[in-house]
């Protein structure tokens, strides 16, 4: 209600509501993804490495692979070649796939909202002309 005086922060408010329910719905996608990926990681390396020995394990493991701050070597000498085709498919589908996905959505709903938000200029526009030429 307080943002419409404010054309960036209604753009921005009518933003996220727009795209509110598919980034629900992505965000549930990636989590079913993640939680996945989890264990297939217990099931695939839990018997050999301690990262991977209990499911909460392997969770605070794949957030680490997705922050950066997991030992790569012990992928590579340890894991072998699985190891590193399950790291890499991880990585490419949080990061390019599931971010992809979440730049279209948003940049969807907000060529939505720039339309929106012309048609609004243009009426207003057309508004003070008409008060204008009236008085």
């Amino acid at each position: 209600k307080y943002l419409n005086f404010n054309s960036t922060l209604w753009s921005l408010s009518k933003t996220v509501y727009l795209c509110t329910k598919e980034l629900t719905s992505l965000i549930i996608l990636s989590g079913v993804v993640y939680f996945a990926f989890a264990i297939a990681g217990h099931a695939l390396f839990g018997y050999n490495f301690e990262e991977f020995s209990t499911i909460t394990y392997s969770c605070a493991s794949m957030i680490r692979v997705i922050l950066g701050d997991m030992d790569f070597q012990l992928f590579k000498t340890g894991m072998n070649f699985f190891g590193m085709i399950f790291i890499l498919l991880f990585e490419s589908l949080m990061f390019f796939v599931f971010m992809a996905v979440f730049l279209a959505i948003i940049l969807y709903a907000y060529s939505q909202v720039s339309v929106l938000h012309q048609k609004q200029k243009f009426e207003m526009q057309m508004l003070e002309y008409t008060y204008r030429v009236g008085v």
